[in-house]
């Protein structure tokens, strides 16, 4: 905020133009206000302190910089508002169904952390409106998202019957078939299917062109490219319906997945082998991606946990354009 000696005046005795954001501040901060007529005790004699100024100066600097990122957020405190066609906010705990004359969904005043588009006869309640996250969740039906950058990776969560849709900077497409199955396919950016539900937690990683299925019994499937190799495909849909105890089958699999691969595509899913719970299949996934990137770098804090190495390679194969 630039301020001229006519905006200084009104500061002081409200002379001249007022200034819209200070206006705002003051709203904001008005319930600190203490109470009309109390009385505030004198403070005992002290020598002035040089350091008084500075110190004044920068408790207001903080409390406005606060007001300002939560001015910033279009929403206040709780964070952006959704917005229905005819610029009704979506209040908390509500539900929206969508019809062929109201299906369009903006998030924050003029769409500025972006829009969703449903498909007739969808339904989308509003779990949770907040300045750190904000969760919808998709019954059934299908929605095309957009998501801008102003809201940080994240931020925009869509649950479904069978996982939790993550938003990490995209445009993507959902759908919630009757059984609860849910698909997404990214057009732009990346998101992650994360699990929750299932005693411990599980998140895989779908990028731009990919797609991914979850289901409400097992959750998220393995991610793979659209048209990706016809072999590794079919080795996929097996691995994917394996239970984690047919160890046997499950290394067969995954060897006919590694085995599947034709170009730098087909290692997303080779990537996310990484997460299985049998040391030779993460062995046989890892040995695939050495053998066409090489080994990765040492790390100066000592040998990487199993976590960390799969952060490791998908930075590698997919940097994080937020980094």
């Amino acid at each position: 905020m630039v301020m001229n000696d006519d905006d200084d005046r009104w500061l002081w005795d409200r002379a001249g133009e007022p200034d819209p954001v200070v206006e705002r501040l003051e709203g904001l901060m008005a319930p600190l206000a203490l109470p009309e007529g109390t009385r505030v005790p004198e403070a005992p004699p002290s020598r002035p302190s040089p350091w008084l100024p500075l110190g004044v100066l920068a408790a207001l600097a903080g409390a406005v910089a606060l007001v300002l990122a939560l001015v910033d957020r279009g929403g206040g405190a709780d964070g952006p508002r959704l917005y229905d066609e005819a610029g009704r906010a979506l209040a908390p705990d509500s539900t929206f169904v969508a019809t062929a004359e109201r299906r369009r969904l903006t998030i924050g005043e003029g769409g500025e952390y972006g829009d969703l588009e449903l498909t007739v006869g969808s339904r989308l309640r509003v779990a949770r409106l907040g300045a750190d996250e904000t969760v919808l969740a998709l019954d059934h039906g299908g929605l095309d998202a957009f998501v801008t950058a102003r809201a940080h990776p994240g931020f925009f969560n869509v649950d479904t019957p069978s996982t939790r849709c993550v938003d990490l900077g995209c445009q993507y497409t959902l759908v919630v078939e009757d059984d609860g199955r849910a698909h997404v396919r990214v057009k732009l950016g990346r998101v992650a299917f994360r699990d929750t539900k299932r005693g411990r937690e599980r998140e895989v990683f779908v990028p731009h062109g990919a797609e991914c299925w979850a289901d409400p019994g097992r959750g998220a499937g393995t991610p793979r490219y659209l048209l990706g190799p016809r072999a590794q495909v079919l080795a996929l849909d097996r691995y994917d319906a394996l239970p984690e105890d047919a160890v046997a089958a499950r290394r067969e699999a995954a060897a006919e997945v590694v085995a599947g691969v034709e170009d730098e595509r087909d290692l997303l899913p080779v990537w996310h082998l990484l997460q299985d719970p049998d040391p030779e299949v993460v062995a046989l996934a890892r040995g695939r991606l050495v053998e066409d990137y090489g080994e990765l770098e040492p790390d100066a804090g000592g040998p990487r946990s199993a976590a960390a190495d799969r952060a490791a390679w998908r930075e590698r194969l997919w940097p994080d354009p937020y980094r």
